[in-house]
C-alpha cells in the first residue's frame, strides 16, 4: 500500500524512539486478537464468533516445519506449506478447543481433531489467511509529497 503523507513532518527520530522506548518495547510484545465470526456457525448454533491471536515468527517457522515433517493438513500461503491445525490450534483462543469437556463431546482425544469437526477445510484456511495478512500489516510505502 502507498500512503502519500508529508515525509519531514512524520520521520521517527532518535528522540521519538527514546522518548516513548518503553511503550515501543511493550508494542513489539503484544499479541493482537482478532475476532472473527464464522457465517455457518452463527447460521447453525446462533453464535459464531472465535477469538484468535495473528502468529509470531516463531509460530509460523514452527508450522512450515510441521508441514514437512508432519501429517496434519497443509496449506499453501505465497509459495509456503503450512501446517493448518497446527496454526490452527496455536492461534485460536476462544473457544478452549483443547478443553477435555469439548474433546470428550465429540469423541476425539487431540484439539486438532476438533477443527476437522467444527470447521470446514476452507474456513479454517480462510482464519489462518487473514490471521497471516494481520501479522504482515503495519508497513507501507511512502510516496514524497512536497511540502
Amino acid at each position: 500500500m502507498t500512503k502519500d503523507i508529508k515525509t519531514e513532518e512524520n520521520k521517527l527520530s532518535i528522540g521519538d524512539i527514546l522518548a516513548n522506548a518503553e511503550r515501543i518495547k511493550e508494542s513489539t510484545q503484544l499479541e493482537e486478537l482478532v475476532a472473527l465470526k464464522i457465517d455457518r456457525l452463527s447460521k447453525v448454533s446462533g453464535s459464531g464468533m472465535i477469538m484468535a491471536k495473528t502468529p509470531n515468527m516463531e509460530l509460523l517457522m514452527r508450522s512450515i516445519e510441521k508441514s514437512k515433517n508432519g501429517t496434519g493438513r497443509k496449506f499453501t500461503y505465497q509459495g509456503v506449506d503450512v501446517d493448518l491445525d497446527y496454526l490452527a490450534s496455536n492461534c485460536i483462543v476462544e473457544p478452549d478447543f483443547g478443553s477435555k469437556e469439548l474433546m470428550d463431546g465429540l469423541g476425539v482425544r487431540k484439539n486438532t481433531d476438533v477443527f476437522k469437526i467444527v470447521f470446514k477445510e476452507t474456513e479454517l484456511v480462510e482464519i489462518i489467511k487473514i490471521l497471516i495478512e494481520k501479522m504482515e500489516g503495519g508497513v507501507c510505502i511512502v510516496k514524497k509529497v512536497k511540502n
